[in-house]
This record gives C-alpha cells, structure tokens and sequence, in this order.
C-alpha cells in the first residue's frame, strides 16, 4: 500500500509540473500538508491524506485555468 501511495505521489506531482508548477511549490505545499497533520499517525495515513491533498491542488488548479483566473 505505501508503495501504491509513493506512486500516486510521483504521478501527482509530475502532473503539477506539467500544469507549470515548480519543483519548491509542490514540495511547499506537501510539506504543508505534513506540517498540518497530526504527527502521530502512521505512516500510511500520512500518505494517504498527501495524495488526497494533491489531488485536491490538481482540481483546483484545473478549475481556475479552466475559468482564467
């Protein structure tokens, strides 16, 4: 499952840098993500909620390219 997790972060993120996100914007926003999050949980759910979280930032940049903003 982590390795699931890794490879969705990779696929994620090359898709950010293709929407024309830089390299320190995706990794300021994961750390974000991991900074904000309770750091007692596992592992796995700490995966879980990045790739939510980049899923997320892909949608919402979708959405306001999509209307020009």
């Amino acid at each position: 499952m982590v390795t699931k997790n890794l490879n969705q972060i990779r696929q994620l993120t090359t898709k950010l840098e293709s929407m024309g996100y830089h390299t320190f914007q995706i990794q300021t926003i994961i750390n974000d993500i991991i900074d904000g999050d309770m750091m007692e949980k596992a592992e796995q759910e700490e995966l879980d909620v990045i790739v939510s979280a980049l899923e997320y930032h892909i949608s919402f940049a979708q959405r306001c390219l999509r209307s020009g903003k």
